[in-house]
């Protein structure tokens, strides 16, 4: 079995992908293409695509490949700034799967289909289209064969390596990253029940909530019952090592391995802080102008994950300091 090298990878690559099933064979046939499917590299170790289970994120621990011909890494050859090629993908998750529109790309058929939704190579494009950036002729009928022939993207030839043992078994595991989906769809669905509207992102939910502040408390409601906002708790109780030094430090690694993981936390950290922070300023001037319980929620919860994100960063800068 195969798996990404994450070391290698950078914001913004593009994993196209594709194995013997059935619908991979005949997305390759339709389009002639040697991928099927196609996802958005987001950084420390997070990607973002779209399946039959709508827009989601998820960690490259949990690809895994049969062959290193099921897999191609792609990457835009100019040195571009790709952050908001990867906060758009963000935006997008909850957006449910459109597959009149992927059906559409594949056979090049000009159908209308709807904005509203997604399919893979077109969140891909998109996200790039967002910045300016084309990666085919038609943003939203691109597909995996559109992507790998684009010409301003190259391949990272060593970015695919075999998996060990414990990666293998790690990929096959519960991902806790599933709790996730599952509660930004039960409060995309409640949202949609409430409002009546096409409701498909978390952004959507909050415009509506602001433009509509009677629904304030039901789709409140649902975001507490959701469990979305203790998400986040779950990892620190499976991870505490990333908030206590004298964890982390005991880890069961060679120095060499230890020194790469605290870069990896130091940058992690550092990335989630800033996410963090952006959306809390968001929430707090939200709150503010709208004083609704929705933002409230919304405003403690990211209030929670800068303090988190700053006691991780603390943790791995303060490991650095021990071993080096």
């Amino acid at each position: 079995m195969y798996i990404l090298e994450m070391s290698k990878l950078n914001p913004g690559d593009i994993f196209l992908t594709g194995n013997d099933e059935k619908v991979s064979r005949v997305v390759r046939k339709f389009t002639s293409g040697s991928y099927s499917h196609a996802i958005l590299y987001v950084g420390n170790g997070s990607y973002i695509h779209s399946d039959r289970d709508g827009v989601h994120a998820n960690n490259i621990q949990r690809l895994l490949f049969e062959s290193d011909q099921n897999v191609t890494v792609l990457r835009l050859k100019s040195h571009t700034d790709l952050t908001d090629v990867c906060e758009y993908a963000r935006t997008q998750i909850g957006k449910e799967y459109s597959i009149k529109g992927a059906v559409n790309a594949k056979a090049k058929l000009k159908v209308p289909f709807g904005n509203n939704r997604q399919f893979c190579s077109k969140l891909v494009a998109e996200a790039y289209d967002f910045i300016g950036i084309k990666l085919s002729k038609d943003t939203d009928y691109c597909t995996p064969k559109d992507i790998e022939d684009c010409n301003i993207l190259q391949p990272v030839s060593d970015a695919i390596r075999l998996a060990t043992e414990e990666e293998i078994d790690l990929a096959t595991s519960d991902s806790p990253l599933t709790k996730q989906t599952e509660a930004t769809n039960q409060i995309l669905n409640e949202a949609r029940k409430v409002s009546n509207k096409d409701i498909q992102t978390l952004q959507e939910v909050l415009e509506y909530v602001c433009q509509n502040p009677e629904s304030d408390g039901a789709i409140s409601k649902v975001v507490r019952e959701s469990g979305y906002l203790t998400l986040f708790d779950r990892e620190i109780s499976k991870n505490s090592w990333r908030y206590n030094y004298l964890e982390f430090i005991v880890l069961p690694l060679s120095k060499e391995d230890l020194t790469v993981m605290v870069h990896r936390e130091m940058k992690s950290s550092e990335d989630l802080l800033d996410r963090f922070g952006r959306m809390l300023i968001m929430y707090t001037q939200l709150h503010e102008n709208y004083n609704l319980e929705f933002t409230l929620l919304h405003k403690e919860l990211y209030s929670k994950l800068v303090k988190n994100a700053i006691a991780h960063n603390d943790t791995a800068k303060k490991v650095y300091e021990l071993i080096t």
